[in-house]
């Protein structure tokens, strides 16, 4: 760059510009149209004694690459649910009135342009009810390129603990036995762009265009507690946990069979570091798991920065120590140039905010009690009676193998105790105030949302 005397203090002004790229978060969020849209099936009722598919409806939009349902209002009798069917490959998801609710009243991401939707209703059943409000529609991405150095040295990889987030266009990774994850803070900010992780990522289309895995290697994300910090390098993280599989009744670790151990110390200045993530590429590599190795430059008790690939959608990969094979950062900004200057930057794991989040979040000890994945509905609701309203809850289970173990309901924050009778907890509370009530299912805790039942 040449200057005239006149411009010098601009001119180095530029120059200081271009030779220093900002550290540039690094989401790609799956490209989609959001398709106005109206089914319903009215009440139906079921009277044979077994399940029986009585209502289902094709959804399909052409040129779609792939296809997500938002339901209006599902309502579900017991042992009724809704099975949704792939045309192009398919996959099938089952969802009974608990994963409707973990779900968020939406679908998996399915594969291709259409997609049947059955509601099964169980034996002796009434009122069961399907109504879809809207679709996503995928479309082909506008991928965004950025790289340290002149080449991409990006490889595949098959990393089982680390999954795609969307539809934020993330990546995050498993680090305990209890399935809880790590990602970074901007990832995880927003509750209405954080629904799903997926694992086992098959290749996109050439156009680029992302293609899903099975609803079985689909997860809903659990909103309802997400610790984060989105405060810029060096202070960007994020942890969640999910709901178990809705076909499989497993949670992303027993599925998946492997977890990141989080490093107590930084790796030495030079040494190779390894970034795994779903970053954007051309073709079939686009947004697929991918894993890049590059020397750490820097290194600070809140700071990595190191000169491994990475473009959108990286952002919340695990950054690996290879020697150890432990997690050292959460990957959250670009700052490298095809001209070889700059580095990338993660939140180092040993940074004392993130640590203490850890110990409170998900503890070392953490588990027991009835698995989630045995839940299969949860229902609340307020009865108006002659002595004033009642609040009746209802959970039912998978099996009986719980029977004669104990549930717990909290009531406005009062915990109610119920005992499982064959596959049914119920408890009733009463008279109640009228208006809205907090109902939760706190015991398994964190298997379905919180539900407010109204009174009139």
């Amino acid at each position: 760059m040449k200057c005239v005397r006149v411009l010098s203090v601009l001119c180095v002004v530029l120059v200081l510009i271009v030779a220093a790229a900002p550290a540039v978060a690094q989401t790609n969020a799956a490209e989609h149209r959001v398709v106005a849209y109206s089914a319903s099936s009215g009440e139906l009722t079921n009277l044979a004694p077994v399940e029986t598919v009585v209502y289902s409806h094709l959804v399909e939009s052409p040129g779609a690459e792939w296809l997500r349902l938002s339901f209006r209002r599902v309502e579900l009798g017991l042992d009724s649910y809704l099975r949704i069917t792939a045309l192009e490959d398919g996959a099938v998801q089952t969802l009974h009135s608990a994963h409707v609710q973990q779900w968020r009243n939406t679908s998996a991401y399915f594969n291709g342009s259409g997609v049947l939707v059955e509601l099964v209703a169980g034996p002796s059943t009434a009122a069961n009810l399907v109504e879809i409000g809207e679709f996503y529609a995928g479309v082909v991405p506008h991928a965004q390129f950025t790289q340290c150095g002149p080449t991409d040295d990006r490889v595949s990889s098959n990393e089982p603990e680390q999954g795609r987030l969307l539809n934020i266009g993330c990546t995050a990774w498993m680090f305990s036995e209890d399935s809880c994850f790590a990602s970074a803070g901007h990832c995880v900010a927003s509750a209405g762009l954080l629904n799903t992780v997926q694992f086992n990522v098959p290749p996109s289309e050439p156009s680029g265009a992302l293609n899903h895995p099975g609803p079985e290697d689909q997860y809903s994300v659990d909103t309802s507690d997400v610790p984060f910090t989105n405060g810029g390098v060096g202070n960007d993280w994020g942890l969640f946990r999910v709901f178990p599989n809705s076909v499989t009744g497993l949670m992303p670790f027993e599925a998946q069979g492997a977890h990141l151990t989080i490093a107590t110390t930084n790796p030495p200045l030079g040494d190779d570091i390894n970034v795994v993530g779903y970053g954007v590429d051309s073709g079939v590599d686009n947004q697929t798991q991918q894993s890049s190795f590059g020397p750490l430059t820097t290194s600070t008790s809140s700071t990595l920065q190191y000169q491994s690939d990475t473009t959108g959608g990286n952002s919340g990969s695990g950054v690996k120590y290879p020697v150890s094979g432990e997690a050292v950062a959460i990957h959250t900004h670009g700052g490298c140039s095809t001209a070889g200057t700059g580095a990338n930057s993660g939140t180092a794991v040993t940074l004392a905010a993130f640590q203490a989040a850890l110990a409170d979040f998900c503890p070392a000890d953490g588990g027991g009690g009835i698995p989630c994945g045995d839940v299969q509905s949860f229902q609340s609701r307020c009865v108006d009676r002659p002595f004033g309203n009642l609040l009746q809850m209802r959970v039912v289970f998978s099996d009986t193998s719980h029977d004669g173990d104990n549930v717990t309901f909290d009531v406005d924050g009062s915990p109610q105790v119920a005992t499982i009778a064959g596959r049914t907890a119920r408890f009733s509370v009463g008279p109640v105030a009228s208006g809205a009530h907090t109902v939760e299912l706190s015991d398994p805790s964190g298997c379905v949302p919180v539900q407010n039942p109204v009174c009139p």
